[in-house]
């Protein structure tokens, strides 16, 4: 009797090709695949609608500031956005590379270690640059032959250049994290709707040009 219980055999355990043991597993990945076309649809409206905001913006300045005015400040905002390239420096991509690798590997020490070391990197050059811009503006504005109404232009929005490169830090951060209604909500709803603000609020009050640049610069602050 007990040699007859001995010898029967074991219960076959579930296989790999089980559907009972995969249907589990299955409905995993389909939950992720949903909330990964979730994600990617709502950053795709939220990239148009970006579009369409920054327009609006382009083409409101347009029209309401002179051509030599306009001439000053599109002149500085791309010295702006080259510096906020160079202040940078590459950290943000760092951290959109290598923190969501060490999250998924649950080593939280190295994910905040990477996180650090952009964040000093991008403190260091942006105190760097406010160095070598008080020092030599007044060099750069001779050498560029700006007039002294243009020099106020050309000093708020050089502002956007670190604060450029935080606001990508911040954003690849928020990215890492996989939070894709906060990267939706700063990158294309906040940014460009403070931008928008502000240049409704100059041509509303009358400002000027230099009242456009610290617009934008506050704007860049606040976001």
């Amino acid at each position: 009797m007990n040699e007859d219980a001995d010898t029967r055999p074991a219960p076959a355990a579930p296989t790999c090709g089980d559907p009972e043991a995969q249907e589990p597993f299955r409905g995993g990945r389909v939950l992720m695949q949903r909330e990964s076309i979730r994600g990617s649809a709502l950053l795709l409206s939220g990239r148009a609608i970006s579009l369409v905001v920054n327009f609006l913006v382009h083409v409101l300045t347009i029209h309401y500031l002179s051509t030599l005015d306009y001439g000053v400040f599109g002149f500085a905002l791309a010295f702006a956005e080259y510096g906020a390239i160079l202040i940078a420096f590459g950290m943000a991509k760092s951290v959109a590379r290598f923190a969501p690798i060490y999250d998924e590997r649950g080593d939280w020490g190295r994910v905040l270690g990477t996180v650090v070391l952009a964040a000093a990197t991008i403190l260091a050059l942006t105190v760097g640059s406010v160095v070598v811009g008080v020092i030599g503006f007044e060099r750069l504005a001779g050498a560029l032959e700006l007039e002294p109404a243009s020099r106020g232009v050309f000093a708020a929005l050089c502002l956007l250049a670190p604060l450029t490169a935080i606001d990508s830090l911040l954003e690849s951060i928020v990215a890492t994290l996989g939070a894709t209604r906060a990267v939706f909500a700063r990158r294309y709803v906040v940014r460009p709707g403070l931008r928008l603000v502000a240049v409704v609020s100059v041509i509303a009050f009358g400002g000027g040009v230099q009242a456009g640049a610290l617009g934008h610069a506050d704007a860049a602050a606040v976001g």
